[in-house]
């Protein structure tokens, strides 16, 4: 009986093992990526107030300094915060992003 009852802890421990791995591990990488690029490209912004700067070429050039490779996802992620920012900023006017969302849903 206590044979089966720890194969079948071990079985349970590997199962989480595994769903951890290929799962949570992914997720929080995702997660730390996206959060970094959010960060970077608040900061190129204020980096552009005091000097003339191609935004996304330094925020680019900063994930490539992190070893981050430049995939269509990543540069999505920096045109998501770059648009973030600006509607936190109130650049971008609630019309004109809702003309947006008109325009890609035909």
């Amino acid at each position: 009986m206590d044979y089966i009852i720890s194969t079948l802890i071990g079985a349970a421990i590997l199962i989480i093992t595994a769903a951890v791995t290929v799962y949570v591990i992914p997720w929080l990488k995702e997660k730390h990526l996206l959060g970094t690029v959010k960060t970077l490209v608040e900061a190129a912004e204020k980096l552009a107030e005091n000097q003339p700067l191609d935004k996304k070429a330094w925020v680019v050039a900063q994930l490539e300094n992190l070893g981050v490779k430049v995939t269509p996802f990543v540069e999505a992620a920096i045109e998501s915060a770059v648009k973030q920012l600006d509607i936190a900023m109130g650049v971008v006017e609630l019309d004109a992003l809702m003309a947006d969302l008109a325009v890609e849903k035909e």
